[in-house]
């Protein structure tokens, strides 16, 4: 019987390193936040002492912080636990299931982005990843009865599965029904002379605007994360920026945030099958670093 580790995105590619080479990786589409220049998603991890010296591997550079304020009717907001809640809701409905600590308004975090240490990793095991894409091939289902991975290149017999791909596509690979529910992200490249005040992020609580949140990129560059497409981005977003702007790129990801009840995953666990991420344990309260914990503490027993 083999280990298997499903996926090969930032938390496939951390449960490889972690895990050891006892366990067989099998890659799937290449990770769907990070393998862009600029990356879809939260690109910090966020400093937690119970992964700090794994983290030491990759940089001894001092944790910095970073500024995440709330916006609302057009003021930076800091440490307002209401209007944080209006943002919750705003974005997920519920907000009762949420671990409110992941969305402080400023955090302390690694001086190592998530895209550069998914860079380090993807190198590393990049030989063994592309051995097992050309003997494997993708992977068809999965029986969990029979404890059994169908691949194109032929079937393999599992003791423990790490999976780290969405929830949603490992249960349709194991022929279950599932009813869970979630929203695409649209995501806007804008070119325009903002420096948001010298925030990194801002988490805007407003229910009347499209938007949900506004990353500063780079100089002269924002990412703009809205739950709904937009018909005229140009002019709906020169509204809110009183700047000459241009439109760099659009693009959606389906099924990225992940809404109502956190499903339970026990069945899974009992016949040794461990989701691992924010899309593969349908919750998005799981950053980078709760993820790295939790791979550190399965890894010990």
């Amino acid at each position: 019987m083999s280990n298997i580790i499903l996926g090969s995105g930032i938390v496939g590619n951390l449960a490889s390193d972690i895990l050891g080479g006892d366990w067989v990786v099998l890659p799937f589409k290449k990770s769907r936040y990070y393998s862009f220049d600029i990356p879809f998603a939260d690109n910090s991890i966020v400093f937690n002492k119970q992964i700090d010296q794994y983290m030491t591997k990759f940089t001894n550079k001092q944790p910095i912080i970073i500024k995440k304020p709330l916006s609302y009717m057009g003021q930076l907001v800091y440490n307002d636990d209401g209007l944080r809640d209006k943002y919750l809701k705003k974005v997920y409905g519920d907000v009762s299931k949420l671990n409110q600590e992941l969305f402080k308004t400023t955090s302390s975090v690694y001086q190592l982005s998530v895209q550069s240490l998914l860079s380090v990793l993807d190198e590393k095991n990049k030989v063994t990843r592309d051995l097992n894409i050309k003997k494997y091939g993708d992977v068809l289902n999965i029986d969990v009865k029979n404890r059994l991975i169908n691949c194109k290149g032929g079937s393999i017999e599992f003791d423990k599965i790490v999976n780290t791909i969405p929830l949603n596509s490992f249960i349709d690979l194991c022929g279950l029904n599932h009813d869970l529910v979630s929203k695409p992200v649209y995501f806007y490249f804008i070119e325009c002379n903002h420096d948001m005040e010298g925030a990194d992020d801002i988490f805007v609580a407003d229910d009347e605007i499209d938007f949900f949140r506004v990353s500063f990129i780079r100089k002269n560059c924002l990412l703009f994360w809205s739950s709904v497409h937009i018909e005229n981005p140009i002019f709906y977003f020169g509204k809110f920026l009183s700047f000459n702007i241009d439109i760099l790129d659009v693009r959606v990801i389906k099924d990225a945030i992940p809404l109502g009840q956190i499903p339970d995953l026990n069945g899974f666990e009992s016949n040794k099958i461990f989701c691992v991420g924010s899309n593969s344990q349908w919750d998005d309260n799981i950053d980078v670093s709760t993820c790295i914990n939790r791979l550190l503490r399965f890894n010990n027993g």
